[in-house]
């Protein structure tokens, strides 16, 4: 049954490679997202490393499972540039979710979700110089928008003056700085992701990140220290590690099939979905300039799906 669906998913990136890579991509942000509403929903009694140990483990374990079940991965590779190449994907993977982490129960998730969205951009422009991709007209208009839309939701108080994320959340300004930080070090992992979606496995390339996290965790938990573990915990816990374990397979197979610029700018999905979760689950009122900028956002999809059709 398993060869059955196999070969018939295999049809379909055949003959539609960059629109079933995009359709990925979409999957993988909406997991992702998911997994940030568990975060913080954890992060109220676990610190931020504790979170990332947790994940690298379900990560590497369900990875590590998948691997079993498909023939085209493994743990080793024969080319010693791969393996080397699945290390510092790794180390990478793992120093961009300490910042990601760390940043987001320091403001609302929207907005978390909105400063990540910078990393299309640096992605963007990495791949230019390593991977020589071209930047194109769509793509310089899809990064306008999406750049314009990130400044409409943000509302940076420079423009617009203080607002109520502000007042309720004391740190934002500092969990904004960390946040970008790691926007800008998990472009450099998905530069890292395409190179690898030619030469390894999605289930190997997860496997491997979940392994970093599994491993690093700890290092950092001797000087973060660590809280006692509750039953809620466990429970957003086992969700979260599914939710990540989704999201890096499938963003693993949209590098693999499209263009890295394109696939990354469908992360801006999350933007308008973290919004619905803020009203309607958390409860923060939403303005004219935030819906304003979802459309702006939302619109490179369209854009881009035109495009590759």
């Amino acid at each position: 049954m398993s060869e059955v669906l196999s070969s018939f998913f295999s049809r379909l990136e055949a003959r539609w490679k960059s629109q079933i890579g995009f359709f990925y991509a979409i999957i993988s942000q909406i997991s992702f997202l998911i997994g940030h509403s568990l975060v913080q929903k954890s992060s109220k009694h676990l610190k931020s490393i504790q979170i990332l140990y947790f994940i690298g483990i379900q990560v590497c374990t369900f990875n590590y499972i998948a691997m079993a079940f498909d023939k085209s991965s493994i743990v080793c590779s024969k080319s010693p540039r791969t393996n080397k190449m699945q290390i510092a994907r790794a180390f990478l993977g793992f120093l961009g979710a300490c910042f990601i982490l760390s940043g987001l129960p320091m403001m609302p998730l929207s907005e978390a979700i909105v400063i990540q969205m910078t990393t299309p951009i640096f992605t963007g422009l990495l791949a230019i110089s390593f991977l020589n991709e071209k930047y194109d007209k769509t793509l310089a208009l899809t990064t306008i928008f999406s750049f314009l839309g990130v400044i409409l939701i943000s509302k940076p108080s420079v423009i617009f003056g203080e607002n109520n994320s502000a007042q309720a959340f004391p740190q934002r300004t500092i969990g904004i700085f960390i946040t970008l930080i790691g926007a800008f070090v998990n472009a450099t992992t998905q530069i890292a992701v395409k190179k690898l979606g030619a030469v390894s496995s999605a289930n190997t390339t997860a496997f491997y990140f979940g392994l970093g996290l599994a491993l690093g965790g700890p290092l950092l938990q001797f000087f973060q220290g660590v809280n006692s573990l509750q039953s809620e915990d466990l429970i957003w816990l086992f969700l979260l590690g599914i939710s990540r374990y989704i999201s890096h397979i499938f963003l693993n197979k949209g590098y693999a099939l499209a263009n890295a610029n394109k696939v990354s700018l469908m992360g801006y999905v999350q933007v308008p979905l973290a919004y619905i979760i803020d009203i309607f689950f958390v409860g923060i009122a939403v303005d004219f300039y935030s819906v304003l900028g979802s459309a702006c956002v939302f619109s490179c999809l369209f854009i881009l799906l035109l495009k590759n059709r």
